[in-house]
């Protein structure tokens, strides 16, 4: 195994859980940290500018093998629908 496998193999066995979940709370943590520093460094929001590196960090944690795949297709839904929303409005929706 890998460099990367074996971080959750050995938080799960310091922390007494499953190393899914260790995988699941790693990155939850990678996550909530990047999305702190988007925040905190950005001015204002802005959905492409928070998005790309959350997907890309996404892509990696999935490509890693410590998030499930079908967590990056529901936020890729999400973003598909935060951008028809804001699509709605130049074409005269409600």
């Amino acid at each position: 195994m890998g460099i990367f496998a074996d971080i959750p193999a050995d938080l799960g066995v310091a922390l007494g859980i499953s190393p899914e979940n260790a995988a699941l709370l790693l990155s939850c943590a990678i996550l909530v940290s990047l999305a702190l520093s988007i925040v905190l460094v950005g001015k204002k929001f802005n959905l492409i500018g928070t998005a790309v590196p959350m997907v890309a960090t996404m892509g990696f944690l999935v490509a890693v093998g410590w998030l499930p795949y079908w967590v990056l297709l529901i936020l890729g839904l999400f973003i598909a629908t935060q951008f028809g929303l804001k699509m709605r409005e130049p074409f005269g929706g409600n």
